[in-house]
């Protein structure tokens, strides 16, 4: 399959440079009440990457991309239960996997892109009404989250370590959005990341380690701020959900 035609290959890899760069942190997300403590408070990994996607979207259906509080606002009031936010709309817990797919169909429709199709895998014990699925089928394509119509978004998850999966204590977890892929080795990505969406961050896929099961991977970050996320060696970063957006 060709890559699409904007898409640059760079050193090896083949990175898409449409996604937005949409940070969770922003001083105008601050300046609207969206956050209010300090920078790793936000919680709005979930509607930013989200908003990375409609930045590609948009551009590629020729639609104006609307202001960014309002897009974050609009996602957080339609589809966050209103007990996950305060009355100044910070967000006192993270976008749930479940929210953040409705709120793609619901943000694609908000904008007149009424054809988009949204496949998710799920292996978080949290979620029983989501169909899990084998996240490797979507690392077979290289041009996924690469095509012009194509987007992936990650829901990864910080774990303690233990002996099973179902004892394993979760810690927290974050958004990302893919927007690289390695020529020669398909487990290493590239990944936008909502707290730092302008630096690079690159991720090695690893099968799931002993005792722990599931179809899925473990995403060890090798570089880029994340790790600042799993300070303890034994905690372990795993990809407990996937969103992989497709429209036209």
């Amino acid at each position: 399959m060709a890559i699409a035609e904007h898409t640059a290959t760079i050193a090896g890899w083949l990175i898409d440079p449409v996604y937005g760069n949409v940070s969770e942190t922003s001083e105008k997300l601050k300046e609207a009440g969206l956050i209010q403590g300090p920078r790793f408070d936000s919680r709005l990994c979930g509607p930013t990457s989200l908003m990375m996607v409609m930045a590609k979207a948009m551009k590629q259906q020729g639609i104006s991309l609307p202001g960014l509080i309002a897009g974050i606002e609009d996602i957080v009031k339609r589809v966050v239960p209103k007990t996950h936010y305060t009355v100044h709309r910070e967000l006192t817990k993270g976008v749930d996997l479940p929210n953040l797919l409705e709120a793609i169909k619901l943000e694609f429709e908000q904008v007149g892109i009424k054809s988009v199709k949204v496949q998710h895998f799920s292996n978080d014990l949290r979620f029983p009404q989501l169909k899990s699925g084998d996240i490797r089928d979507l690392f077979v394509d290289p041009c996924v989250s690469l095509k012009p119509n194509d987007a992936l978004i990650l829901n990864i998850s910080y774990y303690k370590q233990s002996d099973t999966f179902d004892a394993a204590k979760r810690l927290g977890g974050h958004y990302v959005v893919v927007d690289g892929r390695n020529q020669a080795d398909r487990d290493l990505i590239q990944v936008k990341d909502p707290d730092y969406p302008e630096n690079i961050v690159t991720a090695k896929l690893e099968d799931f380690p002993k005792g722990y099961r599931g179809p899925t991977y473990r995403m060890d970050f090798k570089t880029g701020h994340l790790e600042e996320q799993q300070r303890r060696s034994h905690v372990m970063t795993l990809i407990s959900g996937t969103a992989h957006i497709t429209w036209s």
